[in-house]
């Protein structure tokens, strides 16, 4: 619903992760088959591994700083604009869920919008415990607009 709507995944962020990720993997089989046996080479080896750490502890930092809890994020529609970002939300033992939308501004500045829905789980599912995503995709449509109207009166 929200690709439909003419936003366009951001993929640059999971290309990024991918291209530090074998990086890192390349130090991992450096060590584990580059040239000499160990006990002689242990300065690559500690090396490697430390390469191998570090570039490991970016992806993750790098993911919670562009991603944090989204598993969608869009770029602009249009130069100028925020692209948006798409989080679920769910207590644990609870039947509520909570779909978010959010610019993909950082929080403390003040182009940050967001907008939500809470709903219990029971209303997208089937007595047959299949998906309904009739049901859902009105709501994620209802909640698209009125994202994109809080947009509207903020750019005015």
């Amino acid at each position: 619903t929200i690709l439909a709507g003419g936003y366009e995944e951001d993929v640059s962020i999971i290309n990024t992760k991918i291209l530090l990720g074998l990086a890192a993997i390349a130090f991992a089989l450096y060590a584990q088959f580059g040239p000499g046996k160990f006990p002689a080479n242990w300065w690559s080896v500690a090396f490697c591994v430390l390469c191998y750490s570090a570039l490991s502890m970016i992806i993750n930092m790098y993911s919670q700083r562009k991603e944090g809890d989204a598993f969608l994020v869009c770029k602009p529609r249009k130069p100028g604009d925020q692209g948006l970002r798409l989080a679920s939300r769910m207590a644990k033992y609870d039947d509520k869920y909570t779909l978010v939308i959010s610019s993909s501004a950082m929080k403390k500045s003040g182009d940050y919008r967001e907008v939500t829905f809470t709903d219990s789980v029971a209303a997208f599912f089937h007595a047959d415990s299949f998906f309904s995503e009739a049901a859902f995709k009105p709501r994620v449509e209802a909640l698209l607009v009125q994202f994109e109207s809080e947009a509207a009166k903020k750019s005015k």
